[in-house]
């Protein structure tokens, strides 16, 4: 048949074999057109296990150990990746009448990542830990007065000291540590273990090697997947985290190929970013604001000043000069931090200056005021941060439209909690608060916490909020809580504790391999890696369900 087809092919004329040929072609290319159509209609990628994927940190890990983690971005994120949380050990939480008891069974035949069994008795060691003042953990307040019994090797409760609607929250958030390795190591040593080097965890990675250079600058950590972990398995065979000392090295790193994707704080590095790449924007309930403290300068003290330096600044011109569409300009400190929850600002210069000359601020040819041979002049601390600099500058520039002057003080970032927030150290500060992964502002703005540890800024001090503040953190219905959240809005709008400036969004940015990273969200920098399950590298074609 096919010498037939020859034969009957060679009868053809010239013109009428390039035809055939040609038509033959069409044929067969819009066959392997109509397969891949037919391909891409009936099937959708789907992730599979493999894979390699590299992350850049700026900073250095000290601690790979969540009970120390919670000061320092590095520690926090490599513990996420190499200690599971309560949320994936615990198959049963339950909360008594009371509102305080807490009686958690975990799971059954899980393990740490030296096969050991993991137990209640590793929870409650780790707890006793954090509890004890020897060790030094930054969570010991979100635990103290906790009472913890142990019902049997999967059981235990827990019993919090009063009725608060956000521990249970902080409890699902507890990393375990192993017992069987830290529990002959006396307290006050606890830091200086190995373990907090080469740490053997209970998460979806474990820790595989580490580099480091002569000067002892970790370089490198390697974490393989932990195919032995309880919670949702990851898809990424491999994860290295490599460190670098500042931001632009490590953009140039993304660049080179050295690393697959970073975090950008600084919206500036954003413009260095060479490669084809995918820009993810989180919300973050976090906000930046100038609090003014009283204490440290009185002229502060009328809410007639602290009304006067809130309408001197134009919110909207400093959020979009520094970060463009990559924050929300805020007028109160209640999140959600989104456009449609904050409202329109108010900015009047002429209503400032108003301000000022009616409680007898007069401007001097100098261009700064004077009342009673006083000028009208603050120190304003700010945290060394670039784009924190930066807006103190344009703060600066704004202020003295209105004759009040303001020195920028570029404080020390290796001091700055003991030399400046705990004492209180400052006349108007530039600086953030995160809520975290609880919506709880008792810290922020409970007058209870005007002093160390508390981090009320501003020394606030108003009854009704306390009241409101107090009722949101019993009150364990989420609808009802964010309506608590909403009465404490307008008190301190009307107050005018600080001045409120914007919310930056958490961006982080990556090479075109990494997909499943879809989360909308989180509540700190680190909540990232709690969703390493979703995120993937290699894909194949499977037909849709």
């Amino acid at each position: 048949m096919l010498k037939t087809a020859l034969n009957l092919f060679f009868l053809f004329s010239r013109k009428e074999r390039i035809a055939f040929i040609a038509a033959f072609f069409v044929l067969i290319i819009s066959s392997l057109l109509l397969l891949i159509s037919i391909i891409k209609t009936n099937t959708v990628l789907s992730p599979v296990d493999g894979g390699e994927y590299v992350e850049g940190i700026v900073g250095q890990p000290i601690y790979i150990n969540p009970i120390f983690a919670e000061n320092n971005n590095p520690d926090n994120d490599l513990s996420q990746l190499f200690f599971a949380n309560m949320r994936a050990i615990a198959e049963k939480v339950e909360m008594g009448e009371d509102g305080r008891t807490f009686t958690i069974r975990l799971k059954g035949d899980i393990a740490w990542q030296d096969n050991q069994p993991l137990t209640a008795d590793d929870i409650i060691f780790t707890l006793q830990l954090i509890q004890d003042p020897d060790v030094g953990s930054s969570l010991a307040a979100a635990w103290k007065g906790v009472q913890i019994n142990r019902i049997s090797e999967r059981e235990l409760q827990i019993i919090a000291p009063t009725t608060y609607s956000f521990f249970e929250n902080t409890l699902l958030s507890l990393q375990p540590i192993p017992k069987h390795l830290f529990e002959s190591i006396p307290p006050a040593n606890i830091r200086l273990s190995d373990y907090n080097r080469e740490p053997i965890g209970s998460g979806p990675y474990k820790f595989d090697s580490f580099e480091k250079r002569r000067d002892g600058f970790i370089t490198q950590i390697t974490a393989k997947k932990n195919d032995k972990y309880f919670g949702n398995h990851a898809y990424i065979e491999t994860l290295i985290v490599r460190f670098y000392q500042n931001e632009p090295d490590a953009v140039e790193a993304l660049n080179d190929g050295d690393i697959d994707g970073m975090a950008i704080i600084d919206p500036k590095n954003f413009d260095g970013v060479s490669i084809p790449s995918r820009i993810h924007k989180l919300e973050m309930p976090r906000y930046y604001a100038v609090f003014p403290n009283s204490f440290a300068n009185p002229i502060l003290t009328p809410m007639s000043m602290r009304t006067a330096l809130d309408l001197a600044i134009d919110k909207v011109a400093i959020t979009q000069e520094i970060f463009g569409e990559n924050a929300v300009m805020i007028t109160d400190p209640i999140p959600p931090f989104t456009p449609e929850t904050q409202g329109v600002q108010e900015y009047s210069p002429e209503k400032a200056s108003a301000i000022l000359e009616e409680y007898g601020w007069r401007m001097t040819d100098s261009g700064i005021r004077e009342k009673d041979g006083e000028r009208l002049e603050f120190i304003l601390t700010v945290y060394p941060t670039p784009f924190l600099e930066q807006t103190a500058e344009i703060l600066k520039k704004q202020w003295k439209v209105v004759g009040i002057d303001v020195q920028v003080h570029i404080a020390s970032a290796h001091n700055f909690n003991s030399e400046v927030i705990k004492p209180r150290n400052y006349e108007l500060l530039l600086f953030g608060n995160n809520y975290g992964k609880n919506l709880d502002p008792y810290s922020f703005w409970h007058s209870s916490q005007k002093l160390a540890p508390g981090l009320n800024l501003s020394v606030y001090s108003n009854k009704d909020v306390d009241k409101f503040i107090d009722v949101v953190r019993t009150d364990f219905d989420p609808a009802s809580r964010a309506i608590g959240m909403g009465q404490i809005e307008p008190v301190i709008m009307e107050d005018k504790p600080a001045v409120f400036l914007y919310s930056p969004y958490y961006l982080y940015v990556s090479n075109k391999s990494l997909k499943g990273f879809d989360v909308p969200s989180i509540g700190t920098p680190s909540e990232r890696f709690t969703l390493i399950d979703t995120w993937y590298i290699k894909t194949v074609r499977t037909f849709k369900k």
